[in-house]
């Protein structure tokens, strides 16, 4: 019952919690109405998405797999659901700073 897509009342949201690491919902179910959200959990042992919406079987898999494609889309999430770490994002900027400043350099002398 427990991993079940089921249809909330009208006070209840949908939810879905997914272990990213076991690959797996861990729950599904109805909570109390506290507004949609989307959430990313990527610790040392521990991994989860976690899905609250105010539509109706907005806890399937489909819709896992749809908000996770918009979460790589924009590069807030890499192709495995993790998030990608600040320190990536910034080692590739000063690597292209790099490299065009060196070309500057090199075209000019």
């Amino acid at each position: 019952m427990k991993n079940e897509i089921v249809i909330c009342s009208s006070n209840q949201i949908c939810s879905l919690d997914f272990d990213q690491r076991g690959n797996k919902a861990r729950s599904r179910g109805c909570v109390e109405n506290s507004g949609a959200r989307v959430s990313v959990y990527d610790g040392g042992s521990y991994s989860s998405f976690d899905i609250e919406c105010n539509r109706h079987l907005c806890n399937s898999d489909e819709i896992f797999r749809q908000i996770k494609t918009i979460l790589i889309d924009y590069r807030l999430t890499d192709a495995n659901g993790r998030r990608i770490a600040a320190g990536t994002k910034q080692m590739i900027s000063y690597c292209l700073m790099a490299l065009t400043l060196i070309s500057l350099v090199v075209y000019y002398f």
